[in-house]
């Protein structure tokens, strides 16, 4: 950058041009001036360089990714019992608590609930590589440390590819000896993992030593065990978040009375999120989600030709839509035609999280599947 040569005080207010650091090594060289006076005149006698580690901009990143995550993912939420015993578990000493459930329980709902009530006390994050998680562990955070996974094994089977991605993961926190020493500034790294409960059960032939660790009894919360069940009052609840009143209350409490062929937390915000757009009615969506799900998908299809294209990129990815580097993966559509279909699909049937667009329930993914392949047929 310019700069000029100091030729002594001047008078206040005159411009006066400072020599800056650059970029040196990697890192990011940020001028800080000392030996400063304040008055008639300002001198500045010396520089000093402050070096920023990239690691730890990568950290603040993620930290302000997986606080605004939580705040997408748990605004129309409520504390149920299954959070208490989540937080629970997580604040004993166990290593790694798993929340594991059917489709559409609120599992990952309920991991971002509890990060929000464990950042309280200690730092959080949801990571999707392994180089998130070991940017995270060498960044010399002093306080406990909570790392989320989603669907770690897999998004509605089970993946090898997915249990060799995070295998450096699992050993690290396995062989981890931290939490056997007392330290006054001793920080505990705990992972919080999602994963369906048919995955997990696919999963086990593979865990080998990992099983302790990720599936035993004490790290386990099953969401679709009977002591975890949504009463009539907590589904009460959820409901009316996602209502806003614009359900009568005989209507509300019919629904909440059903017994669903899937996640009720799922399907409120399924429900709620496209019933302007289908013209659904309540009770008859609670009764089965799935065929109307299925019948809503196929209207959308016939709809717009982008969005089977759209859908067809998504599961030619596995799920999981690279906007960074899709032109490099035989793209179905243009860049334009991307953008406008995720806009108009964005908040029903898809989401975009760093660049990555997802469908918005794996249950949806595997109905749009189940479609194509049919239409193909």
């Amino acid at each position: 950058m310019s700069s000029s040569k100091d030729s002594g005080p001047r008078e206040s207010g005159t411009n006066i041009s400072l020599n800056v650091a650059g970029v040196q090594g990697g890192s990011v060289g940020q001028s800080a001036v000392t030996g400063c006076t304040f008055g008639p005149h300002t001198i500045v006698n010396r520089f000093e360089n402050v070096t920023v580690n990239p690691n730890d901009l990568k950290v603040d990143s993620l930290q302000g990714c997986t606080e605004r995550e939580i705040t997408n993912k748990t605004h129309h939420c409520i504390k149920t019992r299954a959070l208490t015993k989540v937080v629970e578990k997580c604040q004993g000493n166990r290593k790694c608590v798993t929340i594991t459930g059917l489709p559409g329980d609120g599992k990952t709902t309920l991991a971002y609930m509890a990060l929000r009530e464990l950042k309280k006390q200690a730092k959080v994050f949801a990571v999707h590589t392994k180089s998130d998680y070991f940017s995270i562990t060498a960044a010399g955070i002093s306080q406990d440390i909570y790392i989320l996974i989603d669907d770690i094994f897999g998004l509605s089977v089970f993946e090898k590819k997915r249990l060799q991605k995070w295998r450096d993961v699992l050993e690290d926190v396995l062989t981890d000896r931290r939490s056997d020493r007392i330290h006054s500034d001793f920080r505990c790294i705990k992972l919080l993992l999602v994963c369906r409960i048919n995955v997990m059960n696919e999963a086990q032939n593979f865990l080998d030593k990992f099983e302790t660790l990720v599936n035993c009894e004490d790290s386990l919360i099953d969401l679709s065990s009977p002591s975890y069940k949504l009463s009539f009052e907590e589904k009460v609840q959820i409901f009316e978040v996602y209502s806003q009143k614009r359900i009568d209350e005989e209507t509300r409490d019919v629904v909440c009375s059903l017994s669903t062929s899937h996640g009720f937390p799922n399907c409120c915000e399924m429900f709620f999120s496209m019933m302007k757009q289908f013209n659904w009615k309540a009770t008859e969506f609670f009764r089965n989600p799935v065929s109307f799900l299925m019948e809503s998908t196929k209207a959308l299809i016939a709809q717009k030709a982008s969005y089977k294209l759209l859908f067809e990129e998504l599961i030619q990815m596995g799920g999981e839509l690279d906007l960074s580097t899709i032109r490099q993966k035989r793209p179905l559509l243009t860049d334009e035609d991307r953008r406008e279909a995720i806009n108009e699909l964005k908040g029903s049937f898809i989401e975009e999280q760093r660049n990555i667009v997802v469908f918005k329930y794996p249950t949806i993914l595997a109905r749009v599947t189940t479609l194509l392949d049919k239409l193909r047929t």
